[in-house]
């Protein structure tokens, strides 16, 4: 999970990790085209998707949910089938809120058992503080890139995951910290694609 305020690079480095999977679903809440995301092709039914995802060997899109509700499940369940597949899912906390009592069992499933569903899961959130503690708790026994975040409510969300010397308030824009279990951190300068 990447998780950091507007505008520090979550979503340039979610990109930069994405151009080399062959099999790539990227959900895109906003749609734009002019973010990091807009060298993936915009598919605009969930039709196409499926009919792409099925049927072509290879595939790099990403898709602008109209109806987040029904067509994120609905993306996630043909993740789940279609095997060998990458999903990126920007700004989950708009998906995954943490006022929800439960996680979408779709999304919890892909998050415990993706690997053996052969499921690779990328998420971005300018707002931890929101994201699901379900989610979260699991995104930081795998890895946590963290970049600068100085919202109060925020910090105190991270700083859970954190050693008690990283201070992710202190980041510049591009700079992130990475934390890996059991003590593994690293601060690390991304750059532009």
């Amino acid at each position: 999970m990447i998780l950091g305020s507007t505008g520090t690079g979550k979503t340039t480095y979610l990109s930069s990790l994405l151009r080399a999977e062959p099999r790539l679903i990227a959900i895109d809440p906003k749609g734009e085209d002019d973010g990091a995301l807009k060298w993936l092709p915009l598919v605009s039914t969930m039709y196409d998707a499926g009919r792409i995802v099925l049927h072509e060997p290879t595939f790099q899109f990403r898709v602008h949910l109209t109806e987040p509700d029904i067509q994120f499940e609905a993306m996630l369940e043909l993740a789940k089938h279609a095997r060998n597949v990458t999903v990126a899912i920007d700004e989950v906390h708009r998906f995954a809120p943490n006022v929800f009592l439960k996680i979408s069992p779709r999304l919890k499933h892909l998050i415990l058992e993706g690997r053996t569903l052969d499921v690779r899961l990328y998420a971005t959130s300018q707002s931890p503080r929101n994201v699901h503690k379900d989610l979260l708790g699991e995104a930081a026994d795998k890895q946590l890139v963290i970049f600068r975040t100085t919202m109060k409510e925020d910090l105190a969300r991270v700083s859970a995951y954190l050693p008690a010397d990283a201070k992710p308030a202190r980041l510049k824009n591009f700079e992130a910290l990475i934390v890996r279990p059991p003590d593994y951190l690293e601060e690390v300068r991304t750059t532009l694609p």
